[in-house]
């Protein structure tokens, strides 16, 4: 029988200069690069999303998970070395987090259109809100122990993203807010 649930962690895979392992990449790291030159951009992206794609296999591999048909819920907690950057740019890494979990597509897929990465594990079929149905974060400070914590979970079959949606817009502004 097959996982209801996949969760692994990832260590960063970035060191200062005394060898201590840093943050995760965040939207300013990318950004940053693809400013600096477009090149290394590529690599950096290339090189966090085979990182995570590996750890996310092994786990796939221990749990028994299969590539579901169903939408899924994406959890990630993100461990920073300290308080310093914003969320906002923490949060920016969940793109090669979805992108390792993607199914993989070949060059040669589609004609002239090549629209997912071939790096990923095949933990989820795509990153589309066809499939994605909803995203949560997190952070939390740890000096010894930096990464990210992911946690994809398989949605009931009935659930719908837009409709998922709809009903917590409803439910914050029937609370007063968007305050949890």
């Amino acid at each position: 029988m097959a996982a209801n649930v996949l969760e692994f962690f990832v260590p960063s895979n970035r060191v200062d200069k005394r060898g201590r392992p840093t943050h995760m990449d965040g939207i300013n790291d990318v950004v940053g690069a693809a400013r600096a030159n477009t090149y290394l951009s590529a690599k950096k992206k290339r090189e966090d999303t085979e990182w995570v794609a590996k750890y996310a296999r092994d786990a796939m591999l221990s749990c028994g998970w299969e590539t579901p048909d169903e939408l899924v819920t994406v959890t990630t907690v993100w461990y920073e070395t300290s308080l310093l950057r914003d969320l906002d740019n923490v949060y920016g890494g969940v793109k090669y987090v979805l992108d390792a979990l993607c199914t993989p597509a070949r060059w040669s897929d589609k004609k002239r259109a090549y629209t997912r990465n071939p790096f990923g594990c095949g933990a989820i079929v795509d990153d589309s809100r066809r499939y994605v149905g909803e995203l949560r974060f997190g952070a939390k400070v740890s000096k010894e122990h930096p990464g990210v914590l992911v946690r994809v979970k398989k949605m009931q079959p009935s659930v719908r993203s837009d409709v998922l949606a709809a009903e917590w817009v409803d439910e914050q502004l029937a609370n007063g807010g968007c305050n949890e």
